[in-house]
């Protein structure tokens, strides 16, 4: 009985309560400032400018096929893009056999191969 008149109570102060509004979770937002955000895809690499252009944006989608006929999948492309966007315009990846770096800002890069 006693834990009847416990959940009893706990539901009444549940249901009693004003439920949460979904805006509570949301960030502020005013038609004086619209969020920008910009969704794209280009199949060759993104130029320094480019690159410099999209850090802009608080939000960047790649759309598929990013990349693909410069880096050999739009995997790979995407990965290379997002990380300039993000870290200034310089991509390492090491390999099994190879380890590449491109600096996209000043248009150099390297293949060093590994040995066995």
């Amino acid at each position: 009985m006693k834990h009847t008149a416990l959940l009893v109570a706990t539901l009444t102060a549940l249901h009693a309560a004003e439920p949460p509004t979904t805006t509570d979770k949301l960030p502020a937002f005013s038609w004086e400032r619209v969020p920008r955000y910009i969704h794209l895809r280009k199949d060759t690499a993104f130029t320094a400018e480019e690159i410099r252009y999209l850090a802009t944006f608080p939000l960047v989608t790649f759309e598929k096929g990013t990349g693909a006929k410069e880096f050999g999948s739009t995997e790979e492309g995407t990965l290379v893009t997002a990380r300039a966007v993000q870290a200034g315009y310089v991509y390492t990846r090491d390999f099994a056999h190879a380890s590449v770096r491109l600096d996209i800002e000043n248009q150099i890069g390297s293949v060093d191969w590994k040995t066995n």
